[in-house]
């Protein structure tokens, strides 16, 4: 969307998500438009817990740390709330580019 709209792009996840259904398991990029668009919205708390669930959920961690620094470079500090970087940092440098490369948000620049 642009410009972004985090508050629409917040309430169409929300709808996905809840009439997912028994799929709700099985759709992780909801819950990262979820996230993402929470950050955006200044909802700081939410966004750590949906994405908190994207990664349980994901079979990809690479991809879903790829959307999230992908989110980072495009919103930069509206979408670097200290909630998100918190919980970017709780995943090992190892299994996300986010950490390892330096550049994410749960790293210092």
């Amino acid at each position: 969307m642009s410009p972004a709209q985090p508050e629409v792009a917040r309430q169409l996840a929300l709808y996905a998500i809840s009439v997912s259904g028994s799929r709700r398991s099985a759709r992780s990029g909801d819950w990262g438009t979820l996230a993402i668009a929470s950050a955006l919205a200044g909802r700081n708390i939410e966004a750590t817990r949906a994405f908190f669930v994207e990664v349980a959920l994901t079979s990809n961690l690479d991809r879903t740390c790829q959307t999230a620094l992908s989110a980072y470079h495009s919103f930069g500090n509206a979408f670097a709330s200290r909630s998100m970087r918190c919980s970017t940092a709780l995943i090992p440098a190892t299994a996300c580019p986010l950490t390892a490369s330096g550049l994410g948000p749960g790293t210092r620049q």
